[in-house]
């Protein structure tokens, strides 16, 4: 079985928003779950939550061995070829946007346009390098 990572976005003691690796889930009612979390700053810590307080991971991971969340403002590089044989290089494109779910894919949103993150798209040597996410830019949109 496949391991399933989240992150919680909560506000810790300190009064500071952030991410934190979650430990545990207990599911409480439909609409909240008591999360176990690791805050670097306090320990562990347990709160009743609602269920969009959590952010699962994509099950990507960048160019360093990094986990992809949903939100996460990544950087992919992606070599582009001069004929389907792959065997000469002809340049690089570089786009940055946030990574998300449209239906049932992830894509790359930028600009109003959503560049599918298929497996096939996203193998080496094409990199995708994680560079924030939209908690820390100050982006936090409601759904």
């Amino acid at each position: 079985m496949k391991n399933i990572k989240y992150k919680v976005l909560t506000t810790s003691f300190d009064g500071n928003t952030g991410l934190f690796p979650v430990i545990a889930l207990h599911f409480h009612d439909e609409d909240s779950i008591m999360i176990t979390y690791d805050d670097p700053g306090y320990g562990i810590n347990k709160e009743l939550l609602d269920k969009g307080s959590l952010i699962p991971s994509t099950g990507l991971k960048d160019k360093y061995g990094k986990d992809i969340y949903l939100g996460d403002k990544v950087r992919w590089t992606k070599l582009q070829y001069t004929d389907c044989s792959r065997m000469e290089v002809e340049g690089t494109e570089i786009t940055e946007g946030i990574v998300d779910w449209m239906d049932t894919t992830l894509v790359l949103k930028k600009d109003g346009h959503a560049f599918f993150l298929w497996p096939t798209a996203i193998d080496e040597p094409n990199e995708l390098e994680n560079i924030g996410n939209i908690y820390d830019l100050g982006q936090i949109q409601t759904k």
